[in-house]
């Protein structure tokens, strides 16, 4: 499973390192601790991805109401005050 996740988010050299860090590991108990400290590295880069869209959908929103009003004013001025037909 972690290397499922790790194609997904983790950078080739981050994968390079953490399939080095496993074959070192001598006993099971160093090999659980690699799986958990990739596993925390991926989850901690998913949230950070997670949170840098969900900002640039927000920003990208806002930009397009302001557009939207901005032209919709400016139709309505150069209109004569007329609405739009």
């Amino acid at each position: 499973m972690l290397d499922n996740a790790a194609n997904n988010w983790l950078a080739m050299q981050q994968i390079a390192q953490m399939k080095k860090e496993l074959a070192a590991a001598s006993t099971p108990l160093e090999k659980a601790q690699m799986i958990d400290k990739w596993a925390l590295v991926n989850e901690k880069q998913d949230y950070l991805t997670a949170i840098g869209i969900g900002l640039g959908l927000t920003q990208a929103r806002i930009s397009d109401l302001a557009g939207l009003v901005n032209f919709l004013t400016n139709q309505f001025i150069s209109g004569g005050g007329k609405a739009l037909q």
